[in-house]
């Protein structure tokens, strides 16, 4: 026979197996145990069980290594006797193996048939070209189930095959006479004749290179049986039949592209012989039924790296086939255990390869709001009569909130007392069937002492990332960049909170390396909605405080953020905040939320340009720890004047001009709250802002609505003035830009006045003659 080996990395679990008598124990003169051998095979090709003289190679190593054990016991040979089938003796004297005197536990290599100069480290070749004997071809590996010490000597194997066996049945068509096949030879073609078995990674692999013919005899009878041993194979084309009659008669034949050949299992062809055409049919079978109990106990194992933080009594559940399984329990030898065997022949019937995954819960959530520390193994299709091996990831993400006041502003007590948790955190995920659907519900996430697991989420720039309560203060971290949670990652959020103004960094440490990650928010932050086109560098508002009046503070725009050297803390104020901000920062916001606000004259200036506009914006309620991000408003009403030249004058003659708005309000109270304009005072004639020729521009006070008939413009042209009337009412509306078109022309003056945004407003048009 010939054999296999398989080196025994994993405890194998759940064996139902009986134990051998311990009454034959061999001792040594000087005390040492040598092992006790009881080997069943799996299945075998000829018959179920082992025969006499049949041999088998053993090499033994120190447990879950590939290093010989003590004694360096390699490749001793171990056979049966007459009577005692399936025990096997040394050899010789020389070749018995004894247990490592100190108790230590040990692996077994064994494979069958024995060869002489097998080292366990090196490959062993393998050769079917031929096919004389074909239990000398039967090559096998065995399980070590039992016997692990001198304490527990009988030592238990169990063996599988791990080559492939095609059977041929022939025969003749009706009327054909079967005598025929007497001496008939097949030959099959395209297989592998020689390979390599490789103790390293328990494989065995053929040589494509010597890819040839391999011819049998029918049996001797008859001729309408043959046997062939050969290396197992994927689908795929090439392999074909060949039967050949002692009357000269040859009959070809070709194999299923799509028939796997697999390591364990015999494939049988009955061919039937006729003179055109050949038919073949294909039964696949295992290779047969063992007198070993015909079970084989599934083995449950985990990688070592992967098995550090479990506990002994940790539970996993085994799913196959999408199906739930078994539960398995850790032990204290490192293996997981079933409360009773669980058996191949019970699972994926009919399946050559069978999908398992597996999910364990280390630790229950720190909180009802929080995950459980959950590891589920992803989906692997595995082999038959193979242990199962899972590689279990963690499902959730790990935040830890680390609590600091670098200026001591606040205590340690005052930290240790803190809440911390996490607002708007995607949670609610659920497990199903052995594996994890996310949740989608929005909700706040409560962490125990800064710690909490959840599922993996990215909380977006700008969005509040953790909340820290401390006797009624409350202070909010604000994302300034993504922050990814990744399951299996733990994301620490260093916060150092100085007086009320947040100052956080993250960075990610293992469970598993992470990306590094920042995190800043700040309390009271000024921001201003809208393109930064509308502000340039030293401009400069006034936030006023409206519950703590004249409390407040003056910022300036330096290009990119608004700074002050004078902020408000919110420890300061009355929280939720009634606040609101000027442009100019020289308004003065009275009790009555007004501001008393007075248009100068000549706005054909910087100055005066600048003096005439007044931003305002109010916000009832601010959130303590809220930025405070202010959409200003123009409180006072835009005026854009177009001159046209018409009949008989040209852009040239329009060269020596003047203009002025007549009688516009010079003062008004201003309200901040709704932005209306009352109390209007005074009446003066203003010089607008020449930005282009023949284009000028005011700022003035909201009023109307101005009647008909009202001389609004005195255009003067050289020593000729022309009055502008208005032919229908006009109101001026604040935040709106009215646009008044004059058309000069020797007979009469066309004006046409629209209202462009700021807002919408009103327009008409005007003719004045």
């Amino acid at each position: 026979m010939k054999r296999s080996i398989k080196f025994i990395l994993f405890i194998l679990i759940a064996a139902s197996l009986s134990s051998c008598e311990q009454d034959g124990v061999q001792t040594s003169a000087n005390g040492r145990i040598a092992i006790a051998v009881n080997a069943g095979i799996r299945t075998r090709a000829v018959d179920n069980q082992w025969e006499e003289g049949d041999a088998i190679g053993i090499t033994m190593f120190t447990k879950t290594t590939n290093q010989l054990a003590e004694g360096n016991y390699m490749n001793c040979r171990y056979s049966t006797t007459a009577g005692a089938i399936g025990n096997f003796l040394p050899s010789s004297l020389e070749e018995t193996i004894y247990f490592p005197k100190d108790g230590s536990e040990v692996d077994f290599l064994a494979y069958s048939p024995y060869r002489k100069n097998f080292k366990a480290t090196e490959k062993l070749p393998l050769t079917l070209a031929v096919q004389t004997s074909q239990s000398e071809l039967d090559f096998m590996t065995a399980e070590h189930l039992e016997g692990t010490t001198k304490e527990t000597p009988n030592v238990k194997l169990r063996f599988y095959h791990r080559l492939t066996k095609l059977i041929f049945n022939l025969k003749t068509e009706t009327g054909d006479d079967a005598v025929r096949l007497i001496g008939s030879k097949i030959t099959v073609t395209g297989m592998p004749l020689s390979g390599d078995f490789h103790p390293e990674n328990k494989t065995v692999m053929a040589d494509a290179a010597t890819v040839g013919d391999l011819t049998i005899a029918g049996d001797t009878q008859t001729g309408t049986k043959g046997e062939v041993t050969v290396f197992p194979r994927p689908s795929a084309k090439g392999v074909g039949f060949q039967i050949e009659l002692t009357d000269g008669s040859i009959y070809s034949v070709k194999m299923s592209d799509t028939l796997n050949l697999n390591g364990g299992y015999k494939y049988t062809f009955n061919i039937t012989l006729k003179k055109t055409p050949t038919t073949v049919s294909a039964d696949i079978q295992p290779w047969g039924e063992g007198a070993i109990s015909g079970l084989s106990a599934l083995a449950i194992s985990t990688p070592a790296e992967n098995s550090r933080n479990i506990t002994i009594g940790d539970t996993m559940r085994v799913y196959a086939d999408d199906k739930y399984l078994v539960t398995y329990t850790y032990q204290t030898d490192g293996s997981w255990k079933s409360s009773q065997p669980v058996y191949w022949e019970n699972i994926g019937v009919g399946k050559l390869t069978v999908p398992f995954r597996a999910m364990t819960i280390l630790a229950a959530p720190l909180h009802s709001t929080q995950m459980p520390d959950l590891l589920i193994s992803t989906s692997k299709e595995n082999n038959r009569n193979t242990g199962v091996s899972f590689e279990l990831k963690r499902v959730a993400a790990k935040v830890k909130v680390q609590l600091a006041s670098s200026d001591h502003s606040l205590s340690e007590q005052e930290l240790n007392r803190a809440e911390i948790t996490l607002p708007d955190y995607t949670t609610g995920g659920t497990i199903d069937n052995g594996l994890f659907q996310a949740g989608a519900v929005k909700a706040t996430i409560t962490t125990d002492r800064g710690e909490a697991l959840l599922q993996p989420q990215t909380i977006t720039i700008g969005t509040t990332a953790v909340v820290v309560t401390i006797d009624g203060n409350t202070y909010k971290g604000i994302a300034s960049t993504e922050i990814k949670y990744n399951a299996g990652e733990i994301t620490h959020l260093n916060v150092n909170i100085i007086k009320t103004e947040i100052q956080m960094s993250a960075v990610i440490t293992p469970w598993s390396d992470g990306a590094d990650m920042d995190l800043t928010g700040k309390l009271l932050n000024v921001k201003t909605s809208g393109s930064t086109t509308d502000f340039v560098a030293g401009d400069k508002i006034k936030v006023e405080i409206l519950q703590n009046l004249p409390k407040n503070a003056s910022y300036e725009y330096n290009g990119t953020a608004w700074i002050t050297n004078a902020p408000l803390w919110w420890d300061d104020l009355i929280r939720p905040t009634e606040i609101a901000a000027t442009m100019p920062d020289t308004a003065i916001i009275s009790n009555q939320k007004t501001i008393h606000w007075s248009i100068p004259a000549n706005q054909n200036t910087a100055t005066g340009w600048k003096n005439a506009d007044l931003l305002t914006v109010y916000i009832a309620s601010l959130p303590a720890g809220d930025a405070a991000n202010f959409t200003f408003r123009h409180a006072m009403s835009r005026v854009k004047v177009v001159i046209q030249p018409g009949t008989e004058f040209t852009a040239a003659d329009l060269q020596n001009r003047t203009i002025l708005l007549n009688g516009m309000p010079q003062s008004a109270t201003v309200n901040i709250i709704d932005g209306s304009s009352s109390e209007l005072s005074g009446n003066q004639n203003i010089t607008p802002k020449e930005t282009s020729p023949l284009n000028y521009e005011a700022l003035v006070i909201p009023h109307g609505a101005v009647a008909v008939g009202t001389e609004i413009i005195t255009l003067t042209l050289g020593t000729d003035t022309y009055p502008v009337k208005l032919t229908a009412p006009l109101t001026f509306v604040s935040g709106q830009l009215h646009t008044i078109t004059v058309k000069l022309s020797k007979t009469n003056i066309t004006l046409s006045a629209t209202v462009e945004p700021w807002g919408n407003g009103q327009g008409g048009t005007i003719e004045i003659k």
